[in-house]
């Protein structure tokens, strides 16, 4: 049998990373032994590999929040080198195609409410049928996207089925 502190120092060269013939040749045992030792000591080899990349991160911290932190801070001078650029030399052609991107994912962001009123009791049915008309338009006009388009649709069917419903109880 060989001594507990070779099987020790075969678990820590493992969570290093070391090839069963790096150990084999330093420890003096062979790749065989590597091989068993490795099945015998699955468990105790992952956590000594989770507790070197602990004591690692801690070293150069690289924890998870200092790594948002830092990825915030070089999106903040991101933002800045981009506001302090001169629009005017990109070509208008490219200038043209941002701006559309642009304008598209600020229409995919808009939550407010649907055209015609804040509640579904302030609309009449004419108004729900202009919002439908309206809703229509934009889309032949390239206003809104597919998704924006089903989401006002179904807040408008909604709508109508709450006037429906309403005036049935009326």
């Amino acid at each position: 049998m060989k001594p507990t502190c070779k099987k020790e120092q075969f678990i820590l060269l493992r969570a290093e990373g070391h090839s069963f013939s790096e150990i084999a040749r330093q420890l003096s045992i062979s790749k065989s032994t590597c091989s068993k030792w490795e099945r015998d000591f699955s468990e105790q080899i992952r956590t000594a590999k989770e507790d070197r990349l602990s004591d690692l991160y801690s070293l150069y911290r690289i924890g998870k929040a200092h790594h948002i932190e830092k990825l915030g801070e070089t999106l903040t001078r991101i933002d800045e080198a981009l506001a302090n650029m001169d629009l005017s030399e990109i070509p208008p052609e490219k200038l043209l195609k941002l701006k559309l991107e642009y304008e598209e994912r600020l229409q995919a962001q808009h939550t407010g409410p649907a055209p015609g009123g804040e509640s579904f009791k302030d609309f009449t049915t004419e108004e729900l049928l202009r919002a439908v008309a309206s809703l229509y338009e934009r889309v032949k006009a390239g206003e809104v996207s597919a998704q924006q388009t089903k989401a006002e649709l179904a807040t408008l069917e909604g709508v109508q089925r709450a006037i429906a419903q309403a005036e049935s109880l009326w």
